[in-house]
Formats: structure tokens, sequence, C-alpha cells
């Protein structure tokens, strides 16, 4: 999060502690809600939890395949800065992979799909509602389902790799495999 102070001067405040990572169990379907690391993604959250196998040790990644059609939602709360008339507040993504919709209070801020860019979101207004503590969550909407649903919206196919659809080279702006 930023708070502009001035057109050449910005006081950055750190969200990086105190996340949570809720989501569904494919195997399971229980309900999950774990501590998480941000910056960080969700498979070193699911590996030290012991809830995956590492991926990238032999053949985990056959195993954690399922968790591709997974969605996350990582949250918290922060105490908003005070800010004068005429400063503004932001929150800086400098990285989701890849599609996301971002909620403070409860209230849809932000709707994002290129993990290769920041995304700067002012939330001055919103944070003028007298409340102190805000709520903050990043729902990671999976790639894949996103991906088949373009898919059926613009009746294009899919890239064959290893004889499997591969949407996602296609639709969306994320690190390629």
């Amino acid at each position: 999060m930023t708070k502009r102070i001035k057109a050449d001067y910005m006081q950055k405040i750190h969200l990086n502690r105190d996340w949570g990572l809720a989501f569904k169990n494919p195997t399971t379907g229980k309900q999950h809600k774990i501590d998480a690391t941000v910056p960080g993604n969700v498979a070193v959250d699911l590996v030290r939890e012991k809830i995956i196998p590492d991926p990238y040790i032999g053949k985990n990644s056959l195993v954690t395949y399922k968790w591709e059609r997974t969605d996350f939602t990582y949250s918290a709360s922060f105490i908003a800065p005070e800010i004068g008339k005429n400063e503004k507040l932001e929150l800086l993504f400098e990285g989701i992979d890849t599609v996301a919709t971002i909620k403070l209070d409860g209230k849809k801020i932000a709707f994002v799909e290129n993990m290769f860019i920041p995304h700067a979101i002012d939330i001055t207004d919103a944070i003028k509602n007298g409340r102190k503590t805000h709520e903050l969550s990043v729902e990671i909407h999976n790639i894949m389902d996103y991906c088949a649903d373009r898919v059926k919206k613009w009746g294009m196919g899919a890239i064959e790799f290893c004889h499997m659809p591969v949407y996602e080279v296609i639709y969306a702006r994320k690190a390629q495999q």
C-alpha cells in the first residue's frame, strides 16, 4: 500500500505480514484457512502446511495437478494511515498470478488479469468511511476455468501440448512452463 503525500514523495506501508489463505481442498472437499506468506505463492504455503507434497520433487507435480482448478483467497487486515485533504492512498500490487478479484471491506475494488504489470488501486474514498481497520482480500481465480470460459465465449480452441489442450497460452498473461 502506498500513501501519496506529494507528487514527488510517497510513503510506503508494507502489507506483507499476517495474511491468511482460504481454499477448498479438491480431494477432500474440506475448507481450509492457513497462514500465508505475501509476497509468495500458494504452492509454497501448501507445502509448508503439508497439504501437498513439493511439486518440484520427483513426480509430485502429477499429484498436485488437480489443484490447478482451485480458487484461493488471500486475506489480511490493516489500519489505514491518516491522510490529508489533498492526499491519495493506493494499494500497489507488484504482481498477481494471474486473474484476481480484489476486495476492500467486502466490496470489489478491482479485477486484474495480467501478472506482468503492477496494479495501483486508488482506495482514498473507500477508506474515508470512518473505519480504522480494513479487510483486504485477493481472490485468485484458477486459470484453467478462466481460460476455458474464454474459449466458450470467443469460440477459439486451445494449443495442443503433449496431447492436452493448453488454454492459458492463448488467454492468459502469465509465466508459461
